[in-house]
This record gives structure tokens, C-alpha cells and sequence, in this order.
């Protein structure tokens, strides 16, 4: 990856420019870059030398140091006009729910080598971050601690460790709809383990199907959908499959996912007057609500037969290119309705094709 960054003279003072290559290497990543002169303010006998810099990163996850918490050393060296004036170690490590690092420090400006120690950890309903730095014979730093409670309906407390202010939520169930009505009741199955996607976030549903994510940004329009990849029996789909939101700030928003049966239909195809052959012939299956398409085609015997079809109001009739192949150009229309509760096979009457009288042999 190549970077670059020119920044103009501010308080008459001189341009600024970095350029940098980061490559992945077989410990981690390496960095090589240029940039102007860092320290002219400190140090004016370097006015006008590029400081050269050569950074690797190393991830220390083997042998005995695979026992550490995901332990990070990263190493910085900078020079300028042939001698070394710059340059800093620090390691880093995430042990349990917190974050340490240990940096050393040397720099023109900087009373000797500065040696600073950082860390956070999570606290539940919080996060406390401190920080504290030693050079020049001085000692500082300082501490914060940020964090929120976001209260919705389906999980009553959500804490937030990096607090939340001004953002917004999305909550709901995924639920099997045993009794059609779109709604979760007693009759219906929660369904755990689902991802729900809201935008780049993603959240699971707990054992009762309840699904709660906060840090959705507001007033932006989202896409709120199933990962349909994590429903354990693909035979059940999301009524509907996603929902558009715009959020408001400070609450949640409730989206409900029910699961509705997919079924198979079946009929078959006879040939009338004309027709020398039912093989093949394209069918469609739309929707009459929702404009849905479902397409298939005839086997050999004319039989045919459509997968996964939702509940709803169906009506088949012929693919266009087929029905001008046969000469037919006012091929039948069948109602099909596809109840939400059931199981069974859902089978049309057998329907005979008759060719136009006047249609070209």
C-alpha cells in the first residue's frame, strides 16, 4: 500500500510532505517512508534533510511467546543525513477484556528517552483508559472513563463500553410464523444462532431469537436483512427478506423477522390439439402481490414442478418464448394459492395446451 500527504504552510511556517510503502512481510508489516524534515523547530542544523524512516511491525505469536495475549513489538527507526535521530519501540498486548502497551521513545525535542505506559479495561457497563509518561526526570498522564446504557424492549439493558450518545439502535426476534400471522406469538418457535446484518454490523439472536445492535448512525438509510446462510433448515425464509430504515437518534428501532415454509409445486403439462410434444416448455409462477418470478420447466413426460415457493397468490402461466414456439397465443392462466401453514405439496390440476387453429405450422 502507497500512501502520500502534502500539507500547505500554516502560521508561516514551511510545507510538510510524507510519503510511505507498507508491505506485508512473513512476521507482519513493514513500512518504508520519506518525509520532510519532522524536527526543523528543534533542531535547525537538519533544516531542509528528509527524515528516512523503516518500521516493522511483528505479531509474537509462536513458540513461548504464543502464551501471551496476543502480544505486538513494533520498532521505528528514523534517519536523517546519515546518523540515527530518531527511534521507538513499543509492545503491545490484550489480555482478557483490557489493552496494554509499553512504549520507548527517543526524539530531538524530547528531554531524553520517554517512557510511557498505557492501558484500558473493559468494566462492563464501562471502559476506563489510563495513561502515563516519564521523561526528562518528569512524571504524567491521566485517566478517563467513557460508557452508556442503552435501554430497548427486547433486551432491556445493553451495555455500551465506548458509550453511544447520538447514535441509534435496531432490535427484533427471528422467529419460525407457525400460525401466519406475522407476528411473534405463543403458537410461534424462536430461532437462534441467525445473523441479522443492519448495514457493515452484525448481531446474532440469543436462544428466545432476540437481536439488539446499537451504533447505527442516524437519519442515514440502512438495509436491515437475514444472513439467510445461518438458518439451519433452508426450508424456512424470511417473509420478507429486508427492510429499509432511516433510524432516529437516542432509540431503538424495532425490526421483526418471521420465517415462513417454503413449499414445492407441482402439475404437469398435456398436450391438445397441436401440440406434438409437452418437453421443455418454460413456465412462470409470479406473485400477485409482491411480483415475484419464480421460473421451471417441463420434464420429458411434462411434468413439472417449482422449489422453495413462499406462501402468497400465485399465477402460472406459460414463458412468452415458449408459448410462441407452440403457437399459442393466449396461454391459459392459473390462480395458485400457497398457504402459510402446512407442509404438504401443493398440486395444480393438469393443464392441456391447445395450438392456435390459425398459427404457422
Amino acid at each position: 500500500m502507497f500512501s502520500s500527504r502534502i500539507e500547505a504552510p500554516r502560521g508561516g511556517g514551511v510545507s510538510q510532505w510524507d510519503v510511505a510503502a507498507v508491505a506485508p512481510i512473513r512476521v507482519g508489516m513493514l513500512e518504508l517512508g520519506v518525509q520532510s524534515n519532522p524536527f526543523g523547530v528543534v533542531d535547525t542544523s537538519a533544516t531542509g534533510s528528509a527524515l528516512v524512516r523503516l518500521s516493522p511491525t511483528i505479531q509474537l505469536s509462536r513458540g513461548i511467546f504464543s502464551r501471551l495475549a496476543y502480544p505486538i513489538v513494533r520498532l521505528e527507526a528514523g534517519l536523517q543525513q546519515g546518523r540515527l535521530v530518531q527511534w521507538e519501540t513499543a509492545l503491545s498486548m490484550q489480555p482478557g477484556r483490557g489493552f496494554v502497551s509499553l512504549t520507548l521513545r527517543h526524539a530531538p525535542g524530547v528531554a531524553g528517552t520517554q517512557l510511557t505506559v498505557g492501558g484500558s479495561y473493559a468494566l462492563g457497563l464501562g471502559r476506563v483508559i489510563g495513561r502515563m509518561s516519564r521523561h526528562g526526570g518528569r512524571l504524567d498522564g491521566g485517566y478517563s472513563a467513557t460508557g452508556a446504557v442503552a435501554f430497548g424492549s427486547v433486551r432491556r439493558a445493553t451495555p455500551l463500553e465506548y458509550g453511544g450518545l447520538g447514535l441509534s439502535g435496531v432490535e427484533g426476534h427471528v422467529f419460525r410464523d407457525l400460525d401466519g400471522d406475522g407476528r411473534l406469538g405463543a403458537q410461534d418457535e424462536p430461532v437462534s444462532g441467525v445473523r441479522v446484518r443492519v448495514g457493515g454490523l452484525v448481531a446474532r439472536t440469543d436462544e428466545r431469537g432476540r437481536y439488539s445492535l446499537w451504533n447505527v448512525m442516524p437519519y442515514q438509510p440502512v438495509n436491515v436483512r437475514i444472513d439467510t446462510l445461518s438458518l439451519e433448515d433452508p426450508g424456512w425464509v424470511p417473509a420478507l427478506p429486508a427492510r429499509a430504515l432511516r433510524p432516529s437518534p437516542q432509540q431503538y428501532t424495532q425490526v421483526e423477522f418471521g420465517l415462513v415454509r417454503t413449499r414445492e409445486v407441482t402439475g404437469s403439462l398435456t398436450p391438445g390439439a397441436g401440440i406434438p410434444t409437452t418437453a421443455g416448455v418454460g413456465l412462470e409462477l409470479r406473485d400477485m402481490d409482491g411480483g415475484a418470478l419464480n421460473a421451471a420447466r417441463s420434464f420429458s413426460d411434462g411434468a413439472f414442478y417449482f422449489s422453495r415457493v413462499r406462501p402468497g397468490r400465485y399465477r402460472l402461466t406459460l414463458a412468452a418464448s415458449s408459448a410462441t414456439a407452440l403457437g399459442i397465443s393466449a396461454p391459459p392462466q392459473l390462480d395458485v394459492v400457497v398457504a402459510p401453514t402446512g407442509d404438504e405439496i401443493v398440486e395444480i390440476a393438469p393443464v392441456t395446451l391447445v395450438r392456435d387453429a390459425n398459427a404457422p405450422r
